[in-house]
């Protein structure tokens, strides 16, 4: 018994010390919420540590998955999910050519992009700019706020190993901001 506990704890630490490092290399700037009458427009950008971005210049190619999600605050039951939007941006280097490739798709539109430099591929990457807006007619009256989700997977861990140990951190980063709370009236949108 005593074994096991051991062994639970220090997978709770290593586990709890990778989460803490993890979040040290990515931060999000934001979100920035820009209000209307009846709707919302958020933006915000993602700005990387250099140890980060010296990683991400190492490697061929990076995929990172950003979610933009609206919720409802509830207090005793969890929160609603009311609306979101995914963004899967990747960052990728041609050696040969010497050109750096950054392409978004957000499931409507696929853009592709080449640049000279690095930098301003990691700008482009890492920008969004009204990246999610929602009109509030129809919603019921209450609190509500943006949650923002990034994720960046391992590479080169075999999907048959994730699935044997679940308990295998697959994700590489995973960093989750909230905004302050937006109160809906049902005729106007105002923030404290």
């Amino acid at each position: 018994m005593k074994k096991t506990v051991l062994f639970i704890s220090i997978l709770f630490f290593l586990f709890s010390s990778a989460a803490w490092a993890e979040e040290q290399k990515i931060y999000i700037n934001g979100p920035v919420i820009e209000t209307k009458e009846k709707s919302i427009s958020v933006s915000f950008n993602i700005e990387v540590s250099p140890s980060y971005k010296e990683a991400i210049r190492s490697e061929l190619k990076k995929e990172f998955n950003v979610f933009v999600d609206l919720f409802r605050y509830w207090n005793i039951w969890p929160d609603e999910f009311i609306t979101g939007k995914k963004y899967i941006r990747t960052l990728s280097i041609d050696p040969i050519k010497k050109e750096y490739i950054g392409s978004s798709f957000d499931g409507e539109v696929f853009v592709y992009k080449r640049f000279k430099s690095f930098e301003s591929m990691l700008k482009w990457v890492l920008d969004f700019k009204d990246a999610f807006t929602k009109d509030f007619q129809g919603l019921d009256p209450g609190s509500y706020y943006v949650k923002i989700t990034i994720e960046s997977k391992k590479t080169g861990i075999p999907s048959l190993i994730t699935d044997i140990f679940f308990l295998l951190p697959v994700h590489e980063i995973k960093l989750e901001k909230r905004s302050p709370f937006l109160y809906w009236n049902g005729k106007n949108i105002r923030t404290r």
